[in-house]
This record gives structure tokens, C-alpha cells and sequence, in this order.
């Protein structure tokens, strides 16, 4: 089942933050009159339209983030170099790189969290461990089960040393921890 839709205004049918931005769905307009862009419902790994190597997404435009993360078991070091790359991103940074969330409806249609979409080898998410449609559901001990919970716990998490995450994979609950170093 796909859960995104393609047409970019349907994907936006309520403003979203990506990076620091504020995207609505004024940023749709693919240039072909389509409504269609290769923002957030893009699922090749390159929405910018590079012609970087799509398989492995070694066109990230963050500077080498697997360098940048060690990680053992469900524990993983992010060196402040990376966060810092992360916090000083524009919308087209996280675009290209093509790591995005989606938000995900339980069964009872409220949402629950938010499933990783758009991770490849090189990327972003991969970096941090993440797999496609691997669902976020808590983040610091708070549920995230919308945007506002999103904006709230990265606000709490941004100077944090240390970040408990839970997500869903393959119906199992996991708990991974991510350190400042």
C-alpha cells in the first residue's frame, strides 16, 4: 500500500516543516503545470532532479553523514559536525537528500508517528539507521503523532547529549539512543 501520494498537493494538504522551512502547497509547482515536484512525495532519492547515482545516494548534500554517525546495537554516536549541518539546512538540503517522513495513520485513522521513507545507501537515514517504513512513534519519551509533537520534542532534543526514539520495524517495538559526541 502506498502511503504517499504522488501529486504534491494531495501530500501537502496541510503546511509541513522540512528542515526550517514552512512548506505549503505554493512550493508544488513541478514547472509543468502538474502540481507535481519532486519535494516530499519523491521516493527516487534524488528530488532535486542531479543526476547523482540513484541507487546508492551518494549524491547527499550533507558532507560524508556516515562519517559522521557510529553506530552499535540501537545506540548511535552523532558527531557535532552532522547536527550541525542538520540545523543549519534549508529545505533543499533535506530535498536532496531524500530522507522524509510521512506521517502514519493507525488503524483507527489517528496518527500514530511518522514512517521513514526515502533511505538509501549514503543517505541521511541510513546514516542514522533508519529503514524504509520503519515508524517513529516517540521521541525523548514524548508520542509524536503530529507535526506540532514533531517541532515540540526536536525543540527539547536540540541541545540535548542524549535522545531515546522509539520505532516500529517489521511489528516489532525498538528503542535506539542517539549521543552527542
Amino acid at each position: 500500500m502506498d502511503l504517499v501520494s504522488h501529486n504534491c498537493e494531495e501530500s501537502l494538504s496541510e503546511p509541513r516543516y522540512l528542515g526550517s522551512c514552512l512548506i505549503g502547497k505554493d512550493h508544488c509547482d513541478g514547472g509543468d503545470g502538474t502540481g507535481e515536484s519532486g519535494g516530499t512525495g519523491d521516493t527516487d532519492g534524488d528530488a532535486t532532479g542531479d543526476t547523482g547515482d540513484e541507487t546508492t545516494g551518494d549524491d547527499s548534500p550533507f558532507v560524508a553523514p556516515a562519517d559522521l554517525v557510529a553506530c552499535i546495537g540501537d545506540t548511535c554516536e552523532i558527531r557535532q559536525a552532522l547536527i550541525d549541518q542538520v540545523l543549519t539546512a534549508d529545505s533543499s538540503t533535506f530535498a536532496a537528500d531524500g530522507t522524509y517522513l510521512i506521517p502514519h495513520t493507525a488503524t483507527s485513522d489517528q496518527q500514530d508517528g511518522w514512517e521513514v521513507a526515502g533511505v538509501v545507501s549514503g543517505n541521511l537515514g541510513h546514516a542514522l539507521g533508519f529503514e524504509n517504513g520503519d515508524v517513529i512513534t516517540e521521541v525523548a519519551g514524548e508520542p509524536v503523532d503530529s507535526w506540532a509533537a514533531v517541532v515540540d520534542v526536536a525543540n527539547e532534543a536540540l541541545h540535548a547529549q542524549r535522545v531515546e526514539l522509539v520505532l516500529v520495524r517489521d511489528n516489532v517495538v525498538h528503542t535506539r539512543s542517539y549521543v552527542r559526541r
